[in-house]
């Protein structure tokens, strides 16, 4: 009854199960939008690159050569990268080892004795030469402030030229050892290179340092040539 002492009536309305169950529909799809909303501006942008691993892509070596003057030729070593993860990279170090090969012109059947070969009717190689060995230290492997950073979908190319006697050689091969990290990683490990028994620098040492050390190195031994 109010003021005026005319009696009020209030109604009050009680939900069916359908629009019960409507709520719960939509109170849960609005919690499950916000877990994406997390998911995706949160987890997926901060949270997982601050965790992901360096990613860096290293293509096999590119062998380019062009005719030079008075029966030379230059050759120039490329070393393709890009960075295909979601953090930021930075070189440690790399090695490029160089080495010309010669074949023979006649084909000599002998017993392998690698079990990996079944058989071998090619021309045998009769010179391995080493030519080039090529280092290059950045900062986290002790090179004071010197840095090559690669943010995420950046290519660079690394690699040198040289000269040789035109047709000195049938073919090269070329391996390297490449060491990176996280570019945020400010851990520093001072690198000593070390010589393979042919005087080139040892890339397979550096990798075992790389590994010893955490961070991430690719090698690829020298089992591939390339024809000159």
């Amino acid at each position: 009854m109010n003021d005026s002492g005319v009696p009020q009536r209030h109604v009050f309305t009680h939900p069916s199960k359908v629009e019960h169950w409507r709520h719960v529909v939509e109170i849960a799809a609005f919690v499950v939008a916000a877990g994406w909303a997390f998911y995706v501006f949160v987890y997926q942008e901060r949270i997982k690159p601050a965790n992901e691993p360096g990613a860096l892509d290293i293509v096999n070596p590119i062998v380019q050569h062009e005719d030079a003057p008075r029966g030379k030729e230059i050759v120039t070593i490329m070393l393709p990268m890009k960075n295909v993860g979601q953090p930021a990279v930075q070189l440690d170090a790399f090695i490029i080892d160089v080495s010309g090969v010669r074949y023979g012109s006649r084909v000599v059947n002998s017993p392998q004795s690698s079990s990996n070969v079944a058989f071998n009717a090619t021309l045998p190689q009769t010179v391995r030469a080493p030519l080039y060995s090529f280092l290059f230290v950045y900062a986290p492997f002790g090179n004071g402030s010197n840095r090559a950073v690669l943010r995420p979908g950046i290519n660079r190319d690394f690699g040198f030229s040289f000269a040789l006697l035109r047709n000195a050689y049938d073919a090269l091969v070329v391996n390297y050892s490449v060491c990176y990290q996280r570019a945020d990683d400010t851990r520093v490990a001072p690198y000593t290179p070390q010589r393979a028994p042919n005087g080139m620098l040892d890339t397979r040492a550096m990798y075992a340092f790389g590994t010893k050390h955490n961070v991430y190195c690719s090698w690829l031994p020298p089992i591939r040539a390339e024809a000159l």
